[in-house]
Parts: C-alpha cells; structure tokens; sequence
C-alpha cells in the first residue's frame, strides 16, 4: 500500500517561475551546479564570505516495460522508471558557513512538489548543523540516488521495496499477520497494498482495519526525505551525522508531525581509510506507528515500544577505473505481540537488505555495470505452533551500459532488470528499460 499524499505540492506556474529564477541567477554568475548531498573534503571559510547562488536539475526520459504493481513501485508511487521525471534544487549559499537547500520534484508531468528544504549552518570542521527537511542520514545509498551519481537506472531493493508493515495499522496476532501475507490477493501484492479479507480479520480479532492512510515501509526510504535536526562534522578521514528525525528510515513522517509522537535516533560514520577506501556503518532507533493506532494495541503496550531499529555497514572500494559499492542493513519492526500474549520475542518483525555494485569505465564516457541486491525475512509464529516467514524473500539483479557526453550532462542508459519473488507460487520479473537522462 502505498504512502499517502503527504507532499507539499507547487503548481505547475509557480514552479515554472522557479525554474526561469534559478536559470537566470546561475547564467548571470556562471554558477556550476551542485547536488545537495556530498562527501568532498572542504577547506573551511578559507574563500570570501559572500553569498552565492547553485542550482542544478536532474531529469530522466525512460522507456520501459514496467507493469503496475511492479516491485519497482516506491513509497509515494513513482518509480525509478518513470516515463519522466525533473528534479530541481538549488543552493543559496555564504562561503563555507552556510546555505539553504531547496529540491523540487515531478513525475510524469504532476504537479511538483517539495521534495526536500533544509538550513545548513557550519561552525567549523568538527561541527556543524542542518535543520528541516532532510535527506535519509542513514545508508550508502542516499549519496549515489541521483541519476547523475550511478551508472544504472534502478535502485536497491532495501531503499524502495514495500513490506507489509504500516504505520496506521496492525494486526491483533501473529496468527493474523502469518495467516494474511500467504492470502493470494496479499502476495500478489508484495506489500504495496493489504487484502479486503485481511483488513476483515485484523479488525473482527480487535486489530486495527488497513485503511487508505497507511503507509508501507521499506528497510531505508531514500525517495521520501523526513523532518528534524542533525550534526555533522569531520575530523581527518571520519565523517559522522547524528539526527533527531520525526519518522524511521523505513517510515519518515515529513508533514506528519500532529499525527506521530516520538522521535527516532539516527547516526551514521564514514571513514576514508585511503582515496581507494572508504568504510561506513550505520544505526537508527525510533517509533514508527502514528498516534492512530494507539486505541488498538493491547494493555501494557504503548505506541512508543513499537519501534524499527537499524544497523548495517558499508565499503567502497575504487582503483583506477573500476568502482565497488556493497552495504548491508539489518532491521527490526516493533509489533504489539512482542511485549503482549504467548508470543514474546519471537514474533518481531527481522529482515535483512544487502547489495553490491559493480562498475568499470571501460573508455572515456562509457560505463559498464551491475547490482545484485535482496531481501530476507524472519519466521514468526503463527500461532499453531509453527514458524512462517512473515513475507517472502526478494533478489533483484540488474546490468546496464551507460554512456556520458555534453560533458557528463548527459547520458544514455540501458539497463535489463530480473526480480524474482520467492513465494507461493512464484513471481519473476524481467525489466528492460533504455533511459536519456540529463544533469546540470
């Protein structure tokens, strides 16, 4: 099921006039354009403390065989495969000590919306602070989503495959949990949406019913950005990010602060070992269920127990030509029958989402790639006295060429994409897409 509406939409005029703003500023000062995210080492205030304007977009015209319902579909119901897709951002910038960022996005000619907008203040090397709307912190994924920064067109599954779990609603039992995620009209699904009869079950044993308000989660969302505070800082080869967030890597909650209390902890390292190294790892702890669900759970569990917590580590590895990525994260959701009923401990929700990238310049501007990332679920009791899996588990491998010109404003990709679901029976999906994306 998907997310929903939670965006803060700007029309179609409006954002128009954004862009022409953007276009003349930069023209005017010859501003090279610059994404939000980044890990470039920075000699701090050593410029003229003098404000300065950089916008950049990203946009991406693909054709694809895609279906509706695909396991590509993301929170908010775009996908990486999108006819089209424009991303804007800017940056209102003093020297080094701070800056306002700005990200718009739109696809298949909807309106935009406000995708990200967040305040950056610099206080010196060790320590600085952005507040607002923020990208993911944890994970190595975020810094690589731009289509400008990979070499292939779609993403990890841990950043945009949709689980069964939501943050409006629960089911009463593990029994129910088990018994509705092996219904046909549950798996053929793969979590973007819960059955009639399963809302019917979960309500009739106490639960709360799914509703069009539930949001679906993933392991770590990139493609929806949340609310809060964070510090960041470095010293030497160690990078480190500390936030305050108001939802869950897998569940952010941006304009949902009256509808959610409680805040979830997140943190993440990384630590250039050498220019050919670089080490990450990172953990998160919060709440992920709106103040909805309060009336449902059973006595002695409060919404605050019921929590997704994270940690996981990464590596990037590139010698000369040749660019090596791998991350894997760990994480656990929180249900009512973990601190209620006969069934304690063993019916949290575990999984696990890893992937590795490949990518080698082959010449000048032609790229070759590929990624194998998976899903793989925990058992729970289903209350019978056996153990099920709570969903079935998901592998995705995807090749792809790529080629750069105008200067790297430009590419041409092609990408081939097999998803194979392991449940009952079956599902496989074989995606080919040829994409002309466009950054500058």
């Amino acid at each position: 099921m998907h997310k929903s509406s939670k965006r803060i939409g700007v029309s179609r005029p409006a954002a128009l006039g954004v862009a022409l703003v953007l276009a003349a500023v930069a023209a005017a000062q010859g501003a090279e354009p610059q994404a939000p995210a980044g890990g470039e080492q920075t000699e701090y205030f050593k410029e003229t403390l003098a404000w300065s304007f950089k916008w950049g977009t990203d946009a991406a015209f693909t054709a694809a065989n895609i279906k509706s319902g695909s396991t590509n579909e993301e929170n908010d119901g775009t996908t990486n495969f999108d006819r089209l897709w424009v991303r804007l951002y800017g940056q209102l910038q003093y020297g080094d000590r701070a800056k306002v960022v700005i990200d718009l996005f739109s696809a298949n000619g909807s309106d935009p919306w406000l995708y990200g907008l967040y305040g950056e203040m610099r206080f010196n090397r060790h320590l600085g602070l952005r507040a607002g709307m923020l990208p993911l912190t944890v994970g190595a994924w975020q810094e690589r989503a731009y289509p400008s920064r990979q070499p292939l067109i779609g993403a990890p599954l841990l950043a945009q495959y949709l689980l069964p779990v939501h943050n409006a609603s629960l089911p009463a039992s593990p029994r129910d949990f088990a018994w509705s995620t092996t219904q046909p009209s549950y798996s053929s699904a793969y979590g973007s949406s819960a059955s009639s009869s399963a809302s019917t079950s979960a309500t009739a044993a106490g639960g709360a019913a799914y509703s069009a308000d539930d949001a679906s989660a993933s392991i770590a969302s990139e493609h929806y950005w949340d609310t809060g505070v964070e510090l960041f800082g470095q010293e030497g080869g160690l990078h480190y990010r500390l936030a305050v967030l108001d939802g869950t890597p897998g569940l952010p909650a941006t304009k949902s602060l009256k509808d959610k209390d409680g805040v979830s902890t997140e943190a993440r390292l990384t630590y250039r070992v050498s220019e050919a190294l670089r080490l990450g790892t990172s953990f998160s702890r919060g709440p992920y269920l709106r103040n909805s669900v309060r009336a449902s759970l059973p006595g002695g569990v409060s919404q605050g127990d019921l929590r997704q917590d994270l940690a996981g580590g990464d590596v990037q590895i590139t010698h000369k030509r040749v660019t090596v990525v791998a991350e894997y994260l760990w994480t656990r959701f929180g249900t009512a029958f973990t601190k209620a009923g006969p069934w304690p401990e063993r019916a949290s929700l575990d999984a696990r989402g890893y992937w590795a990238e490949a990518s080698v310049e082959v010449v000048s501007g032609l790229t070759l790639a590929g990624r194998w990332s998976g899903l793989r679920f925990g058992s729970i009791d289903d209350g019978y006295g056996s153990q099920l899996r709570w969903t079935p588990n998901v592998w995705r491998v995807e090749t792809g060429v790529t080629y750069r010109f105008w200067d790297d404003g430009a590419a041409v990709k092609a990408a081939y994409q097999r998803t194979r679901v392991d449940s009952e029976p079956s599902r496989i999906e074989n995606l080919v897409a040829l994409q002309l994306a466009f950054s500058h």
